[in-house]
């Protein structure tokens, strides 16, 4: 398997008909036996969105998708205020700022 549980992704392509290029989620749960391998939980409700479609895995009901390998690739992580917060605690942490 390519990604991982917790892996943030983006759509690459189009599902059944549903626009979800470059939507962005995160990865749930992977099924290998299973015809879509991976679980994504988006960050926005999308279109016949439902919560895993299962009794044992619970995402945000109308954010989740099952797709497969090829429809999806790591995401960049987004430089937001937290990130740049974070960031400044790790330095202070480190004694870059000492």
């Amino acid at each position: 398997m390519k990604f991982e549980i917790g892996n943030i992704v983006k759509c690459n392509r189009n599902r059944e008909n549903f626009d979800v290029i470059g939507e962005k989620g995160k990865i749930i749960f992977i099924n290998s036996r299973a015809g879509h391998e991976y679980l994504i939980e988006f960050f926005s409700e999308i279109e016949n969105g439902h919560e895993g479609n299962s009794y044992e895995i619970i995402g945000k009901d109308g954010h989740c998708w099952w797709v497969d390998e090829i429809d999806i690739s790591l995401s960049e992580p987004e430089k937001t205020k937290l990130y740049g917060i974070v960031q400044f605690v790790n330095n202070v942490n480190s004694g870059v700022y000492k």
